[in-house]
């Protein structure tokens, strides 16, 4: 990667922060089995075996989730993406909690190459997977949404309506009797972030 002043540290930050989420979010699918594992296919990301979804419209579904994120992380007005897991009552049972971070001045010093991004990415991605054999198994008919949490008015005086999007309800949002799995956390001059799980108590999940 190129070091002249013309980068723009921003949109380098966004790249780089949507390309994780999209390999997160395909790997949080597939490790708790919320669609047949027939419809991923491995992949080589952040020099490890990630699984991708090869079906169209789940796919599209996603890069359409993040293209709308970018608007929101190009206002800095993003407090913490969220893949929530819903029970068949559509009740949040299960959140991967995102929160991110970026300066006002973004930096690639001391990571030009983003070496360093990409080696604390690839650990991410691999205390998802860990991490599963803590989680409690899910009750059957799950399904997910993406949950964006932002600072509403500085949004709203940037893009007002124009994103396609809706309040969520609290019970999609609020994991009840939630027990907290810290998982990574990264600081760099582009952005911060931090990775947790919120899992309902057994008994919770499958109420």
């Amino acid at each position: 990667m190129a070091t002249g002043q013309n980068i723009d540290c921003t949109q380098v930050a966004i790249d780089v922060i949507c390309e994780f989420l999209e390999v997160a979010i395909h790997s949080i699918l597939y490790i708790r089995n919320l669609y047949p594992a027939a419809i991923f296919e491995k992949r080589r990301m952040y020099n490890a075996s990630v699984a991708m979804s090869i079906h169209p419209q789940l796919n599209d579904y996603i890069q359409s989730c993040l293209g709308d994120l970018r608007t929101v992380l190009f206002t800095r007005a993003l407090d913490k993406v969220v893949i929530a897991i819903l029970d068949s009552h559509r009740k949040a049972i299960e959140k991967y909690v995102f929160e991110i971070l970026l300066p006002e001045s973004g930096s690639l010093r001391g990571d030009e190459f983003l070496i360093r991004t990409e080696q604390s990415f690839r650990e991410f991605y691999l205390s998802l997977y860990t991490c599963d054999a803590l989680l409690t198994v899910l009750p059957p008919d799950c399904t997910w949404s993406f949950q964006v949490h932002t600072s509403l008015s500085d949004l709203l005086a940037t893009h007002g309506a124009s994103l396609p999007w809706m309040q969520c309800e609290r019970r999609q949002s609020h994991v009840d009797g939630a027990l907290l799995l810290p998982l990574k956390s990264h600081s760099c001059g582009l952005f911060k972030m931090q990775l947790f799980i919120e899992q309902g108590a057994a008994g919770d999940t499958e109420s």
